[in-house]
């Protein structure tokens, strides 16, 4: 498939509502990245690390709070018991607050968070406030997707990314450190739950008083927080997992280096696989209803995912140190050997994730469980084996190497599992 065709159904996609709403996403993206060259130079690496660590914690908590309940407002056949659904999500999560208020006290006694720094006693009021305001305004996004309002919502996504930025910057000004990130992350998310529940609130079914109404909901949604909860977690922290390690065993320091080298990696690369995605999927639906098969989109878009991260990737690999250091600044020269160290790694990611689609189409949940529970192993052993050999304060970026080797390893078996499936001729149905 070539690159004109694809550029061509996306603009043809452009004149629907959903579709200006993926365009808004992706570009939502660009305020964090416009703001690094100036958060590198207001901020440390130190500090960085110490956020990466609260971002992974709010994002894993964001998962488990709601028990999973925020999907169902998008699945539920009534729009009553959706509006309901919403309200239930959004007070199990407000009721797991004072647990997770004691989760960073267990993971300070597991040297998971550094006790030597102003985290700890950060985490302990923003870990609860901010997965309680992340999840209220995820199910509200959940119930503006569902009744198709993509203008507002998208108008309340680049409130967010540009807030959020634009805070980080003022209060980096401050000399607040991780503080001054938290922070500005906090109001962001506040103001963006606050404009959606707003819009939300006179268009609800349901008396969000009416608690029995609400609690009804319960029995509908045991099964949900069952069984999708779980793979949720799972996901989740085979996605975070290397900032847990690093933040242990490497030091908030160089943590704060790769947080800043998987910024600058993943921006760019998720502008473009946002839109690719969504062709793709599009494709391979028509082609599995017509034919049965999806090998022709695979392949299709196999060669156009290769071509397109090559030439992104293998100038950034070249000038990556330099570039960083000329753009952030002189203490972020490490930051552009992870990204020498990881970029193999980035590039089979970027192929093999939306193509992966496939493994849905066919229904293949099992594998996708087995396959996550492989990364956090596998995540695990590529950051523990240096530690062993001693190479995590001598030679961290040589232990990335290790890291992304075997990670690459097994996004392969993720591509080959998706390229056998769409040579198949039977559709699970």
């Amino acid at each position: 498939m070539s690159l004109s065709r694809v550029f061509a159904f996306s603009k043809l996609r452009l004149n629907t509502p959903a579709a200006r709403f993926a365009w808004i996403s992706a570009l939502s993206q660009l305020f964090p990245l416009c703001a690094l060259p100036f958060l590198a130079r207001l901020y440390t690496p130190q500090a960085f690390g110490e956020y990466a660590l609260y971002y992974a914690l709010t994002t894993i908590c964001g998962v488990v709070a709601p028990l999973s309940m925020q999907y169902a407002v998008l699945t539920q056949s009534d729009d009553r018991d959706a509006d309901a659904t919403a309200l239930f999500a959004c007070a199990v999560a407000l009721l797991m607050c004072p647990l997770i208020a004691v989760l960073p006290t267990v993971l300070v006694g597991l040297q998971l968070v550094p006790s030597n720094s102003a985290l700890p006693a950060t985490l302990m009021w923003a870990l609860p406030m901010s997965t309680a305001v992340s999840v209220v305004y995820q199910v509200g996004y959940n119930w503006m997707l569902r009744h198709g309002q993509y203008q507002k919502l998208g108008t309340y996504k680049l409130l967010l990314a540009s807030v959020t930025a634009l805070v980080q910057v003022a209060i980096g000004f401050a000399g607040a450190g991780v503080l001054g990130l938290v922070l500005a992350n906090l109001f962001g998310f506040s103001l963006a739950a606050a404009l959606t529940w707003h819009h939300i609130l006179p268009r609800l079914r349901v008396n969000p008083l009416d608690i029995r109404a609400i609690a009804a909901q319960r029995r509908h949604l045991k099964q949900l927080a069952l069984y999708t909860t779980p793979a949720s977690l799972v996901n989740a922290v085979a996605l975070y997992l290397p900032e847990f390690i690093l933040g242990r065993f490497y030091g908030t320091g160089f943590l704060g280096q790769y947080a800043m080298a998987q910024r600058l990696i993943a921006a760019p690369l998720s502008f473009i696989s946002s839109t690719l995605q969504d062709v793709f999927r599009s494709e391979v639906a028509r082609e599995l209803r017509e034919q049965a098969s999806t090998y022709q989109a695979f392949g299709k878009f196999l060669k156009l995912l290769v071509l397109i991260v090559v030439c992104m990737m293998i100038p950034l690999i070249i000038v990556a140190p330099w570039l960083f250091e000329l753009v952030l600044g002189s203490q972020w020269g490490v930051a552009g050997s992870v990204v020498q160290a990881m970029a193999v790694l980035s590039m089979l990611k970027f192929i093999a994730a939306p193509l992966s689609f496939v493994q849905f189409c066919y229904k293949k949940l099992k594998f996708d469980l087995f396959w996550q529970a492989g990364l956090i192993a596998l995540t695990s052993a590529g950051l523990l084996l240096p530690i062993w050999a001693g190479m995590h304060h001598t030679r961290p970026v040589l232990a990335m190497f290790v890291l992304a080797a075997l990670l690459a390893g097994w996004y392969v078996v993720s591509l080959a599992y998706s390229f056998y499936l769409s040579r198949s001729n039977h559709a699970a149905v």
